[in-house]
């Protein structure tokens, strides 16, 4: 069973992804989560508090995501663990979620985005050390965080479809980065992205 907590933070994401940050209200949150004004008040003390919240439980849940998913790859043996974890993590909807969040957040106060950022130092070095081709993991890297800002700022143009394509192609830089990048992409198949 979900904590008032999270009932409140899940109402809070709600409200961003609807009607972006500069409308949220404490009142909007404890009308769509069914709370009083007073019992969010209880749990947090203010809206930067709630949005702290917010943007820290989506980063440790995305941390778990990454941390999980990298752990199974290492013990399949696979090179690049952690880019490829990021990889399959891209195409979960919660974190394009995260994205979306941290975008609209970071707009308007910039100051709560401390713990993303530091997660993102502790993850770097971590596919640097990995990478057969520190430079081929990191040029995968950008391309991922490209397809998050699109996603986040609503750039659509693209189907489902195309954008499997990039990111089978992503992973294929990783499987062969010297050689057979483009037919390697073609071949390998599409990966499917969650839709809201």
């Amino acid at each position: 069973m979900e904590s008032a907590r999270d009932i409140l933070l899940d109402a809070t994401e709600v409200i961003i992804g609807r009607a972006g940050v500069a409308n949220l209200t404490l009142e909007a949150v404890a009308q769509e989560a069914g709370y009083s004004k007073g019992g969010l008040l209880y749990n947090f003390r203010s809206k930067d508090e709630l949005l702290g919240s917010m943007v820290e439980r989506l980063v440790s849940r995305f941390q778990e995501l990454v941390f999980r998913k990298r752990k199974e790859y290492q013990a399949e043996g696979l090179n690049d663990p952690t880019i490829r974890a990021l990889i399959d993590v891209y195409c979960m909807v919660a974190e394009r979620r995260l994205s979306h969040a941290i975008l609209t957040v970071s707009a308007d106060r910039p100051e709560l985005l401390c713990r993303f950022r530091e997660l993102c130092f502790e993850i770097e070095p971590l596919i640097e050390s990995e990478a057969r081709d520190p430079m081929m993991a990191f040029i995968v890297l950008l391309a991922l965080d490209g397809l998050h800002l699109r996603h986040a700022l609503g750039i659509e143009g693209k189907s489902q479809e195309e954008i499997g394509a990039a990111i089978a192609a992503l992973r294929a830089l990783l499987i062969s980065p010297s050689t057979g990048r483009v037919q390697a992409a073609q071949n390998s198949g599409y990966c499917h992205v969650e839709t809201e």
